[in-house]
Parts: structure tokens; sequence; C-alpha cells
């Protein structure tokens, strides 16, 4: 049965009902056919109507894919980390490996080409243990391992203040997308 909550305007006093459901459908449809703007303002209104509602999340989680922002996207995935240890059943974990096979409509990239890009150890693994493609690729064929041995400029920073280019870390991202079943010979376009 839908899941609807019933408020009073502040103006009119009138009963209001919300089904959230209805809503967050309306929220993918809005992400679906690319209204950013109306999806933010519906998104807002679940937030403010359903609080902890993992799907919130999972639709932030999408459109912020969409806009590039790996630190809100990171964010993002981090809340749905938590919900998915207090779930009782698994649709959290069923709603975050769906997620990782979402793809930006604009190029294709996957949250895993964002999180190697970003030098996210935490995120990579996280990325992969719920089904992302560790040989996904995107606009001219670029994998996450070429992502990850994409030259970048000297002195630029993360998304997260961090700087770039840790050898620790782009060594052991590296060996983990290997041992996870990521081609090396898909490193550079051919």
């Amino acid at each position: 049965m839908p899941e609807a909550k019933a408020f009073f305007c502040t103006n009119c006093g009138k009963k209001l009902v919300v089904d959230i459901d209805k809503l967050l459908s309306t929220i993918e449809y809005a992400i679906d056919t690319k209204q950013y703007c109306k999806a933010e303002e519906l998104l807002l209104e679940a937030k403010m109507i359903s609080g902890e509602d993992y799907r919130i999340y999972y639709y932030r989680a999408k459109l912020e894919l969409e806009y590039s922002d790996a630190d809100s996207l990171f964010k993002m995935l981090k809340k749905l980390q938590l919900l998915e240890k207090s779930q009782k059943e698994n649709e959290v974990t069923d709603a975050i490996n769906e997620l990782m096979k979402c793809k930006q409509n604009g190029n294709g990239a996957t949250m895993l080409h964002h999180a190697t890009s970003q030098e996210r150890f935490d995120m990579v693994v996280f990325c992969v243990e719920h089904g992302s493609d560790v040989n996904a690729t995107y606009g001219a064929k670029t994998s996450p391992i070429s992502v990850l041995l994409t030259p970048v400029q000297r002195g630029s920073i993360r998304d997260d203040g961090i700087p770039y280019r840790t050898k620790n870390e782009i060594k052991k991202i590296h060996q983990y997308l290997l041992e996870n079943g990521a081609n090396e010979r898909r490193r550079f376009w051919k």
C-alpha cells in the first residue's frame, strides 16, 4: 500500500495528502527526462516529508552522477552505506547494486569512474562490492584503470581537498581493480 503523509497548509489550514511513492516516481521521471531542476525541487520536498527513506538518497546519487559532483555523490553513497547497515531486508543493498549500473547521460561514466578519478579507495571498494563493472567504458573507451592512470596537472586537488596522485593510493586502487577482474589492456584506447 502506498505511503501517504498528511500535512496542513500554513496559509489556509487545508489538509494536504502526499503519496511519497508517487513523488519518488515523479523524481525518477524528472531525472530520466533530464529535468534536473525539477528533480532537485522534488527531492527537497521528499526529504522534508519522508526523512531517511533510502530511495531519496538513491535518486540524489543518480542526480549527482549527472552533475558530475563527486563530493556530493560520495556523500550520498556514504549515507546509503550507513542505511544499508541498518536495513531489515535487502532493499537498500538492491538499490545500491542498481545504482552501480547507472551511467551518466552525457558520457556514460559510472560511479566507479568517479571514485577512481578522485582516487577514493573506500568508494572504489564500495562500488566494486556492489557490482560496478571494473571494465565499464565511457566516451572514447575510457575504463576505470585508464582514468586512474591519466596524468593530471601538477598541484591539482581532489574534490575533498586532498592533493591528487598519492602514489600509494594509486597503487592500492590499481591492484584492487586488477584483483577484481579489471583488464589492464583496456587501459589505453584501441
